[in-house]
């Protein structure tokens, strides 16, 4: 079996840590041949380009399973290095790595340097790949302020494209969370326990209890939250109205939640 076709039964059979084992000979490998650095088809075949960029993409796709943001990071550069040459056979990963990668942006609050790596893409290429869709569609909602559809999105395993996709519900949730708590903050000067519950995507009071011990100036008083400063009509009207459609919404889905429970 090939070093190649062991990487992506590894991949296949979940053992991430195993595709990690079985990388590490291969870059020393691709370093040495210069498939690391600048892969060319004028110095390198087409068999080797596309084994070495197979090899980073699965790297990639393992990285975001194990969590490894910034290693993620580094196989989605080295990747990107084969896309532009010509003559290789498509990327089966290449799509789904892009989306994942601008995902990642999305969860790190990277909106220009989202919309700069989207510039790259074909418009209508994004708009028909079911990979791409998917953070473009969930960008959307956070300029809209729609969070409450970016958390049913992210959270839903029957909604992603892929469970890949899932790895970054924590990151993103915690994302939009500190979206909303700003929002709320400069909307109203206290909220009630239960709605801010449901407003920040929490299974449990102790979830929003522990969130508020991490928010400067933040209270909790009997069964409300205060927050600090003054509330100013003028300045906060779009926050109120992004915040009370919010409210609405997670408080509608969270009847619907009980009634399906």
């Amino acid at each position: 079996m090939s070093p190649i076709a062991s990487l992506e039964n590894a991949y296949k059979a979940g053992d991430y840590e195993q595709v990690e084992t079985l990388l590490l000979p291969l870059k020393v490998d691709m370093a040495k041949s210069g498939l690391l650095t600048s892969p060319t088809s004028s110095s390198h075949s087409k068999a080797d380009l596309e084994a070495a960029r197979t090899a980073l993409e699965i790297g990639a796709l393992s990285a975001v399973n194990l969590g490894k943001e910034a290693e993620f990071t580094r196989f989605v550069a080295q990747s990107r290095q084969f896309y532009g040459i010509s003559g290789l056979s498509p990327s089966a990963h290449e799509s789904k790595i892009v989306a994942l990668y601008l995902l990642l942006l999305l969860s790190q609050n990277e909106i220009a340097q989202f919309h700069t790596e989207l510039e790259s893409l074909d418009f209508e290429t994004v708009e028909n790949d079911k990979f791409l869709s998917f953070p473009i569609k969930l960008e959307r909602w956070i300029m809209e302020g729609a969070y409450d559809r970016v958390w049913k999105a992210i959270t839903n395993k029957d909604a992603v494209p892929s469970s890949e996709f899932l790895c970054f519900a924590d990151p993103l949730v915690f994302a939009i969370r500190g979206e909303i708590a700003l929002c709320a903050e400069k909307a109203y000067a206290s909220l009630p326990l239960n709605n801010a519950r449901h407003l920040l995507f929490f299974d449990s009071d102790q979830g929003v209890v522990d969130f508020v011990n991490e928010q400067p100036g933040w209270e909790i008083q009997g069964e409300r939250i205060t927050f600090p400063g003054v509330v100013s009509e003028d300045t906060t009207l779009n926050s109120r109205k992004v915040t009370e459609r919010l409210i609405g919404n997670s408080l509608e889905y969270a009847k619907e939640m009980e009634q399906i429970i």
